[in-house]
């Protein structure tokens, strides 16, 4: 049906001298009016159409050939079509931003405002271009209809019935006056008929709203604009002209201004925000280092001078920035009080073969400057952050993650020392809105840094993200979330990887709080390394130290705050209770320091880490991991949550956390394993551990937060020994306790999934100390099961969602090993066993697996 589809069409080309055909299926997997009984699909529709109109599109192209036109119309919401894919055949797509709303509402907005129910044209748009469509490979479409409410106004209201409206009183004969007065929303761009009061009974276009839309559309870069539909101007062609004239950049007449507000419309001209640049120095010629060669980022660091490129593309992304024609240096600072000279941080840049050039003076001039790309229209593309440090910048993972942290902050040019003298204003940094790509220079206050070139200004409201594109400069002044449409991944957060709008460097990040959990946590002030210092404006906390500066922070109404005794060091976690919100580590007198959500329009700092782990390096004299083998039990062992030596270890106690006591017994090799099951009591039993004194078991139970006793030598009875009261505080119902091992002088460590929490008690219930492993261990996650090992005084940990099994010393104050034991799908328990050189880990599954790790020098 497909080929004769397809053949069909060419016939009729043919036959009729005709270019193309549009295709207007609009809703692949969904019919476009609502469906029936509720059913999901009918009338054909059917969940693979998103597939079936990529292959419709491919061999429609196959049959008409390179030389007719294939085009199609697509919903505002950018779903339905795999657009990206479909490129390959189409030659562009008529984006179909109308029927976005009824009255109170816009018809077809071409910005958001309080009028605006589904989206914007503009946010329509942009949804095609983040999903791969080039701006010059889409139509804006031009509404020569609006809607009614129903009842004063019919449903639909084509041009012809508004000027009906305007010009008599009337619609279809119907007396509308009262009813009829032109209003023009200026946010939205867009105007409509309502009442004296502003109320709004019926949406449309006219001359006036065309003119804003013909700009944007320039400003874009756009193919065109296209209009549904031409009966439904009025007789004289009013809007169909006015179309024309506007693309040709003629002005053009309002015939019906109506009572509201109107004037001759020309369309506007693009926001002279960054004017085209006069007098500049030649561009560089080359030869370039590529500082983009092992990876595209939205910030490039500088260490010698030279000349540099970079290819033109959207941060680490896939997508290129689009055909670039000019390239413009938007601001430099030496991050002084002082404003450099122009041109003395960048001497030269320019453009060559797609990628983004530039020149350094002969002699480096340490500081930091803005670049930007722009198209034939003078629209601003995208922009990137050069940073020319003044002494090198080094990492270390400080003891508070697995991932490196830069020893400075993003845009510092020198690291903050911790001393008794104030830190350089050179070591602060630039500040960052949360989620943007572009950072501010600090612009006022002690810590101001003069600017040469364009200065920070406000935005008096939010911004789009295209806007927040658009305007690198321009800092969105609002109390909450700059950004008009809630994103709370704008740095990767929910995703893998490197978001396209992190501000780091080629091979860094924004850190995820997972990342680094021993900072962004919600006290350091508890944490034995920190010290915080207003006096000399530093706090430092890790060891070796990690120094930070404390330069303040932009607020939300442009203006700095804390200057000297404050940071907000930002991460990439949004708060999802409060989506105007994201997290950050905030430092402010008291000292306090408290891991927490603040408004995202707060200009904070970003302190970058590496984009891989760094790994961890055992300490001299651990054991050396060796082969595996492992024993699959049948589906009557559930869950292997738990295990220990029995009290003369001839065999092995095992727990599962279905409630279940198993006795496993060893033979000549792991595969001849047996068990038998021991005792069942109905509780999520997760470790076992034996009291060497007594042969008594403890059992840790998660869920309930306790410790359960099971007495030598029968172990078929059970008694509550005491409650790990914390645990039960936390509230943290099946992330909590996991893991438990008898420790020396009858102490017992106790482990917790939630927080990598370690307690000591005593036998009697007491609680003796409180740890935070991640504080030691920054790659860990969680305690899954706990193994004290006697013979060498060191504490097994395992981590399933780490997947590795960590070492530490007996007392617990240091990190001593690390070792992968990804091969097994939830580990969950541990033993150490010198007698057979191994380490037993239990996999905690459905069918339980108990392996048997070789170790030499255990």
């Amino acid at each position: 049906k497909r080929k004769a589809f397809c053949e069909n069409i060419l016939k009729v080309c043919e036959d009729y001298g005709i270019d193309g055909v549009d295709l207007d299926w609009e809703y692949p997997t969904h019919a476009a009016h609502s469906t029936p009984n509720g059913q999901d699909y009918y009338n054909g529709a059917d969940p693979s159409d998103t597939k079936n109109f990529t292959t419709l599109v491919k061999e429609l192209r196959e049959t008409l050939g390179e030389n007719r036109l294939i085009t199609y119309a697509a919903s505002s919401s950018g779903d339905y079509m795999d657009h990206k894919a479909a490129l390959d055949y189409v030659d562009y797509i008529n984006v179909m931003t109308y029927s976005m709303g009824d009255p109170p509402y816009h018809n077809s907005p071409l910005y958001r405002s309080e009028l605006t129910r589904k989206r914007s044209g503009e946010e329509s748009i942009e949804t095609f271009h983040g999903k791969g469509v080039p701006y010059d490979r889409m139509n804006y479409g031009v509404g020569f209809y609006g809607h009614g409410d129903g009842s004063v106004y019919p449903s639909s209201v084509q041009y012809h019935k508004a000027v009906d409206a305007l010009s008599t009183g009337k619609v279809d004969g119907k007396s509308v006056e009262g009813y009829n007065i032109r209003w023009w929303d200026d946010q939205g761009k867009n105007c409509y008929l309502g009442d004296k009061d502003g109320k709004m009974y019926a949406s449309y276009e006219d001359p006036e709203s065309i003119g804003y839309r013909v700009a944007f559309l320039k400003q874009k870069g756009m193919l065109g604009a296209f209009a549904w539909e031409y009966r439904e101007d009025d007789s004289k062609g009013t809007l169909r002209k006015a179309l024309r004239d506007l693309m040709d950049g003629k002005t053009v007449e309002n015939p019906y201004p109506g009572n509201g507000p109107s004037t001759p419309v020309t369309p506007p001209e693009p926001e002279e925000l960054y004017p085209a640049e006069t007098d500049t120095p030649a561009a560089p010629t080359g030869p370039f280092v590529d500082l983009g060669a092992d990876g595209t980022a939205n910030c490039y660091v500088v260490t010698a001078p030279g000349q540099y490129k970079f290819k033109a593309m959207k941060g680490n992304g896939n997508y290129s920035v689009g055909t670039v024609k000019d390239v413009r240096l938007l601001w430099e600072t030496c991050n002084t009080a002082e404003a450099p000279e122009r041109f003395s941080v960048i001497e030269s840049y320019g453009v060559d073969n797609g990628y983004i050039t530039f020149k350094t003076p002969d002699t480096l001039k340490p500081g930091n400057a803005l670049l930007a790309a722009f198209n034939s229209y003078g629209d601003l593309l995208w922009s990137w952050h050069i940073w020319i440090p003044a002494t090198p910048i080094s990492e270390n993972t400080y003891g508070l993650s697995s991932y490196a942290f830069m020893s400075r902050n993003l845009g510092a040019l020198i690291d903050a020392e911790a001393s008794s003298s104030a830190v350089d204003i050179r070591a602060n940094g630039l500040h960052y809105q949360w989620g943007r790509k572009d950072p501010f220079p600090t612009p006022g206050g002690s810590g101001k840094m003069g600017v040469a070139g364009k200065e920070m200004s406000l935005s008096g409201g939010k911004l789009t993200t295209a806007q927040s594109i658009e305007k690198p400069t321009v800092f969105g002044n609002v109390n909450g979330d700059w950004a008009s449409a809630t994103n709370g991944d704008y740095w990767g957060d929910t995703s893998d990887g490197k978001s396209v709008y992190d501000p780091c460097p080629p091979g860094y990040k924004v850190p995820k709080r997972e990342d680094a959990t021993a900072i962004f946590k919600t006290n350091l002030v508890g944490v034995s390394t920190f010290e915080y210092n207003p006096d000399a404006h530093w706090f430092k906390v890790g060891e070796p130290a990690a120094v930070f500066p404390l330069p303040g922070y932009i607020d939300y109404t442009g203006s700095m705050a804390g200057v000297g005794k404050r940071t907000d060091i930002w991460n990439a976690h949004a708060d999802k209770d409060s989506p105007s919100n994201a997290y950050g580590q905030y430092i402010y007198e008291g000292p306090v320091s408290k891991y927490s959500a603040q408004t995202k329009a707060r200009g904070g700092s970003v302190r970058c880490v590496s984009l891989e782990k760094v790994p961890f390096e055992n300490a001299p004299g651990m054991p050396v991991q060796g082969s595996y083998t492992r024993k699959v039990f049948d589906s009557g062992m559930v869950e292997l949550s738990g295990l220990c030596f029995s009290k003369d270890s001839s065999f092995i106690w095992g727990v599962g956390d279905q409630g279940y006591l198993y006795h496993i017994d060893f033979a000549d090799n792991v595969e001849n394993m047996t068990y038998t099951e021991h005792y069942y009591h109905d509780a999520d039993m997760e470790d076992v551990t034996l009291d060497p004194a007594t042969g008594d078991l403890y059992v840790a139970i998660e869920g309930s937060q306790k410790m359960y006793k099971l007495p030598a030598p029968g172990y078929n009875s059970y008694s509550t020994a005491f409650y790990v009261q914390e645990a039960v505080d936390m509230n943290i119902g099946n992330s909590g306790l996991e893991g438990c091992t008898m420790y020396k002088d009858g102490k017992i460590y106790i482990g917790c999934q939630y927080g990598a929490n370690l307690w000591t008690y005593n036998l009697a219930g007491e609680k003796l100390a409180r740890i935070q492993l991640t504080t030691l261990a920054p790659g860990i996650e969680e305690v899954g099961g706990l193994c004290y090992d006697f013979q060498t005084d060191l504490l097994w940990v395992t981590d399933s969602e780490a997947f590795k099994l960590f070492v530490f010393d007996g007392a617990v104050t240091k990190e001593l090993a690390e070792y992968d034991i990804s091969f097994i799908g939830n580990p969950e328990s541990v033993l150490v066993d010198h007698k057979h050189n191994c380490v037993w880990v239990g996999d905690d599954g459905s069918s339980s697996r108990l392996y048997k790790i070789e170790f030499s020098g255990l």
